[in-house]
């Protein structure tokens, strides 16, 4: 094949390469960090809206339960350790999520001969609720998303005819539990509302250590440099 036949060939692939290579694989779709966002859920709720974002996302969506009594801060629980998990799952018909990477729509399809999904979920891992009161926890953020950008394919279109990527996001946060006595059962407790807030991670102690390193090496080196200027 020569030069020009080659040049040709390029010229009209490339941009069929560009377009697949925009989103469609990591690392240009993640994983992403989400440094903002938020969930708060009260005992008798049955529809739970969150939030979540980070340099290069943005996403919002809906935890819903068939009935309060599966809302999981329905039950009373004892005092101690235990756990916290809201989370949902589109697969169970009872959750919805948008998503928008890099300012672009994306979209999960269903009702379709391959359809796509999403989930979403809220942990706290080490819960102790000791008593009545308000607590703080850490929590854990993660959540799956799989799809493809909106203007990717008409709706009806399923993931066996447009590849889908799934996209992973997580992050963490502080949640802050509003704890009750429960007033039909004498000692167990009850939370009444939880609000989760994700957050930016904060640095480590070994990378606040480095740049503390790094900031004395560069006083020391110009320190140098003035006193060999000096001679």
């Amino acid at each position: 094949m020569n030069r020009q036949s080659t040049l040709i060939i390029l010229l009209l692939v490339g941009p069929c390469l560009a377009s697949a290579q925009a989103c469609y694989t990591p690392p240009d779709c993640g994983p992403f960090s989400a440094t903002s966002g938020s969930l708060v859920i009260h005992v008798g709720d049955v529809t739970v809206p969150f939030t979540a974002a980070g340099p290069d996302f943005s996403a919002s969506g809906d935890i819903s339960y068939v009935g309060a009594a599966d809302n999981p801060l329905f039950s009373p629980r004892p005092p101690g350790a235990g756990l916290l998990l809201i989370a949902g799952d589109s697969g169970s018909g009872f959750f919805d999520m948008s998503l928008t990477v890099r300012g672009v729509p994306w979209d999960y399809p269903v009702g379709t001969t391959a359809d796509g999904d999403a989930m979403a979920q809220f942990f706290i891992p080490d819960l102790v609720l000791p008593h009545p009161g308000i607590f703080s926890f850490p929590f854990d953020f993660n959540s799956s998303f799989r799809g493809r950008p909106t203007s990717a394919a008409p709706p009806g279109v399923g993931c066996d005819v447009i590849i889908c990527t799934t996209l992973e996001l997580s992050g963490g946060g502080t949640a802050t539990l509003d704890v009750v006595p429960d007033p039909n059962f004498h000692g167990l407790l009850d939370i009444t509302q939880a609000s989760y807030t994700l957050k930016a991670p904060e640095p480590s102690t070994t990378a606040l250590l480095l740049l503390g390193f790094a900031a004395l090496g560069f006083q020391t080196l110009a320190r140098m440099r003035r006193e060999h200027g000096a001679i």
